[in-house]
C-alpha cells in the first residue's frame, strides 16, 4: 500500500484510496476529503481526486477535491448540481463546535477509542479525521462510544442477517457489536495505527 498524507489521491481506478466497505456511507462520508462512490458496485468511502487528476468514470460523482469532472480530469470549479441539503450535513474541522448528533457519525474501526485517548486525533489530524470521525468529535455521536454491547445503527440486525459481520468484519466489529454477537468480547486493537493498513479491497469489486 501507499501512504495518504493529505487525505487526497492522484491515483486512479483499482489504486483510489478506499476505506473500510460500509452497508452505505454518506455523500461526503465524515470529511470533506472524502465522497460516497455509489456508482461502483455497493457504496464506499474513496478519496477525492486533486486538480488535474484523472475522473473517468465518476463524472457523476463528487470526485473532485475543489474541483468538478470534465472530460476525465478534475479541473477548478464548483459542481452546479450540489444539494444544498448535503452541504449543510458536511463534517466541520476539529477546531469547530461538534455539531448536534448525526446518524452518519461512525468510527470505521475498533481502535479509534484507543487511539484518540493516546492523543493521535491531534498528532494524526488526516488520517483519525477520515478514520475515527466519532472518537474525535469531528461529528457527534447518536450513541454512547463507551458501550461495548450496543449497535450503532438501527440497520445493523439487517446488515448482520445479510452476512456483513464476516464479509465487512472491521467495520461492523466497530458499529455492529450486539448483532455481530461480541458483547463478551474486547475489541482487538494491535498495531500502530496510521502505519498498519487496516483498509482491504472489498470482495465485491472489480476495478
Amino acid at each position: 500500500g501507499y501512504r495518504n498524507i493529505d487525505g487526497l489521491s492522484n491515483k486512479y481506478t483499482d489504486e483510489l484510496y478506499q476505506y473500510e466497505q460500509r452497508p452505505s456511507c454518506s455523500n461526503d462520508c465524515g470529511s470533506h476529503y472524502l465522497f460516497c462512490d455509489r456508482s461502483h458496485g455497493q457504496p464506499r468511502c474513496v478519496s477525492k481526486v486533486k486538480i488535474g487528476g484523472r475522473c473517468d468514470g465518476f463524472e457523476q460523482e463528487d470526485i473532485c477535491y475543489k474541483g468538478v469532472c470534465v472530460n476525465g480530469r478534475c479541473v477548478p470549479g464548483s459542481n452546479p448540481v450540489t444539494n444544498p441539503a448535503t452541504q449543510a450535513t458536511r463534517a466541520p474541522p476539529a477546531t469547530r463546535a461538534p455539531p448536534s448528533s448525526s446518524s452518519d457519525c461512525f468510527n470505521e474501526q475498533p481502535c479509534c477509542e484507543r487511539w484518540a485517548s493516546m492523543g493521535r486525533c491531534e498528532a494524526d489530524v488526516d488520517f483519525m479525521g477520515t478514520n475515527c470521525a466519532a472518537s474525535c468529535r469531528i461529528c457527534s455521536a447518536s450513541f454512547d462510544l463507551s458501550n461495548e454491547c450496543s449497535d450503532h445503527s438501527p440497520s445493523c440486525p439487517g446488515w448482520s442477517a445479510r452476512g456483513e459481520c464476516e464479509s465487512n468484519a472491521m467495520w461492523m466489529a466497530e458499529n455492529c457489536r450486539e448483532s455481530c454477537q461480541l458483547c463478551g468480547q474486547s475489541r482487538h486493537c494491535g498495531g500502530r495505527g496510521r502505519h498498519r493498513d487496516h483498509r482491504r479491497r472489498p470482495p465485491w469489486w472489480r476495478g
